[in-house]
C-alpha cells in the first residue's frame, strides 16, 4: 500500500471533521501509478464492484491530510463525495406516560422510546432525560443502562429500523396540586451523523389533580311517605384528598312541600333560613354528616319532592366537581280517607222489605285523591248496589263527590228487636294500597 502525502487546499462546502469511507478492492491497482495525487478525479474501475461507473470520480476537498490508497479510500475531510455521503443514521425519540393526570404522591411512567430509521446502524448512542421537578426518580427498565442522576441513557447499539425502550418509573411530589409538570428525552451522542434533528428530542406534559376531592352523597328515610310523616334527608361529604380541605361549605335548602323540624351535624352549623352547612375543615379521608328532619306538607300527594346538596365553596381547587353534588327524592303517596253514612228506617214490621242507603265521600281534612270502592257490604242486608253520584263517569270516588250506595232487607221474625246493622266499605287508592276499612251502624 503506498501512502502520499499531498498538500490539498480545502474548498467550498465541506464541513471539518468527518471521516468519508469508500470500500473500493480495485484502488490498490492504482497505488504504484498514483505515487503522486492531485486533488481532482481519482477514477474508480467498474471492476471495483462498488455499483458505480468507471467515470464517478471520487472528488474531495480536504484539509491538509495523508491520503492512504488500499482496500479503502479513507478521506479525513468534511464534504461529501460527488453526492456520496459519510455514514449517517436517523435516530428519532418519542415519550409518553402512562397518566396525564395523575394525583400528588400517585406512581408514573415515563416511556422513551428510540428509534433508528436508517440507513446505517448507529452505536455509542446516548438519551438524556433529565427528571423535572415535581418528580422522584423510583425505578427504571430496559436495554442499556440509566443514570437517574444525569439523566442519560445508554442506548448502545441500533442496527437501521431497530428500536428500544426505556420505562422510568416516578411519583409525583406532594405540593404540586394544579401544576403541569413537562419531561423531556433527547438524543445526546451517537456515533453518525443524524440527517433529521428534528425528531432528536420529544416531550410529555402531566397536569397534576388538585389535591382535594369533595364527594357528596344524600339520602332519605322514606322514599315514599305520606302527607303529614315525618322525614329525615341525610348529607355526607367525604375528602377523598389527597390534601386537606379548607373553608367547605355546602348548600341543603329544604325544598317546597317539607317543612323543617330539626338537624343534626357531625361538624359545623347549619342555618336553616339560607341552607348553608359550614363545615369548616377536613382532613384528607374524613367525612362529615349533616341530618336534617321534616315533615310532609299537606296538599303534596301524588308530588315528587326532591332535595339537593352541593359543596358550596372550598379553599382548594377541587380535581373532580362531577361528584360535588347529590339528590335524594320523595313521591308523596296518596292517603285518602273516606267515610261512610248509613240511613234507613227507625222501624218496620215482619215482612216489610226496608231499604237501607249508604253515602260514601271524602273524610274532613283527607286528601282528595281519587279512590276505587271496591265493597259495599250490610252485615244483615249484603252487598250493596251502587246507585248515583259518579258525576264525570270515571267509576273514581273523586274528591268532590258523594256516592250512594243502597241494599234492602226483608224483616223476619228470626231478625233481634231492634235490628242493628252494620255496613262497611273496602276502598284503595291510586296507589293500590288498601284505604282503612270504614263502617257505620243502623239500628230498625
Amino acid at each position: 500500500m503506498t501512502r502520499v502525502e499531498t498538500p490539498i487546499s480545502r474548498g467550498a462546502g465541506g464541513r471539518l471533521g468527518t471521516t468519508y469511507r469508500r470500500r473500493t478492492a480495485a484502488v490498490a491497482a492504482y497505488s504504484l501509478a498514483l505515487t503522486t495525487v492531485v486533488v481532482g478525479a481519482l477514477p474508480v474501475p467498474a471492476a471495483a464492484g462498488t455499483g458505480y461507473t468507471a467515470d464517478t470520480a471520487f472528488t474531495k476537498t480536504v484539509s491538509s491530510r495523508s491520503v492512504v490508497i488500499g482496500p479503502q479510500v479513507e478521506y479525513a475531510a468534511t464534504a461529501m463525495m460527488n453526492g456520496i455521503p459519510a455514514a449517517m443514521a436517523d435516530l428519532a425519540v418519542g415519550k409518553t406516560v402512562s397518566n396525564q393526570n395523575p394525583d400528588p404522591g400517585g406512581q408514573i411512567d415515563y416511556t422513551i422510546t428510540v428509534t433508528n430509521n436508517g440507513p446505517t446502524a448507529a452505536t455509542q448512542i446516548e438519551v438524556t432525560d433529565q427528571l423535572p421537578a415535581g418528580v422522584t426518580y423510583i425505578s427504571d427498565t430496559g436495554e442499556g443502562s440509566f443514570d437517574s442522576v444525569t439523566g442519560v441513557w445508554l442506548v448502545g447499539s441500533l442496527p437501521p429500523s431497530g428500536t428500544t425502550s426505556l420505562v422510568i418509573t416516578v411519583s409525583v411530589d406532594a405540593g404540586y396540586s394544579g401544576n403541569v409538570i413537562t419531561n423531556t428525552a433527547t438524543i445526546s451522542g451517537s456515533d453518525r451523523r443524524d440527517p433529521d434533528p428534528t425528531n432528536d428530542s420529544d416531550s410529555v406534559d402531566v397536569y397534576v389533580t388538585p389535591g382535594v376531592d369533595l364527594a357528596v352523597a344524600k339520602t332519605v328515610d322514606n322514599p315514599t311517605p305520606n302527607e303529614g310523616d315525618t322525614v329525615v334527608f341525610s348529607v355526607t361529604v367525604t375528602n377523598n384528598g389527597p390534601e386537606a380541605a379548607t373553608g367547605v361549605s355546602l348548600s341543603d335548602l329544604l325544598p317546597v312541600g317539607v317543612s323543617y323540624v330539626a338537624d343534626t351535624t357531625s361538624e359545623g352549623s347549619y342555618d336553616s333560613g339560607s341552607g348553608v352547612w359550614n363545615v369548616g375543615s377536613m382532613a384528607a379521608g374524613a367525612d362529615e354528616t349533616l341530618t336534617l328532619t321534616a315533615t310532609v306538607d299537606t296538599g303534596t300527594y301524588g308530588t315528587t319532592i326532591t332535595n339537593t346538596a352541593y359543596v358550596a365553596s372550598v379553599t382548594e381547587i377541587d380535581g373532580k366537581p362531577g361528584n360535588d353534588r347529590d339528590s335524594a327524592s320523595i313521591t308523596v303517596q296518596h292517603n285518602p280517607t273516606i267515610r261512610v253514612v248509613k240511613d234507613g228506617p227507625l222501624s218496620a214490621e215482619i215482612g216489610e222489605t226496608i231499604t237501607y242507603t249508604f253515602n260514601i265521600s271524602h273524610a274532613a281534612g283527607s286528601d282528595l285523591s281519587p279512590v276505587t270502592i271496591t265493597s259495599v257490604i250490610d252485615d244483615v242486608a249484603g252487598s250493596a248496589s251502587y246507585v248515583s253520584g259518579d258525576t264525570n263517569g270515571n267509576s273514581l270516588l273523586d274528591g268532590s263527590e258523594s256516592w250512594v250506595y243502597s241494599v234492602t232487607h226483608t224483616v223476619t221474625a228470626s231478625d233481634p228487636d231492634p235490628l242493628l246493622n252494620t255496613v262497611t266499605v273496602a276502598a284503595i287508592d291510586q296507589d293500590d294500597e288498601d284505604l282503612l276499612g270504614v263502617t257505620d251502624d243502623h239500628t230498625t
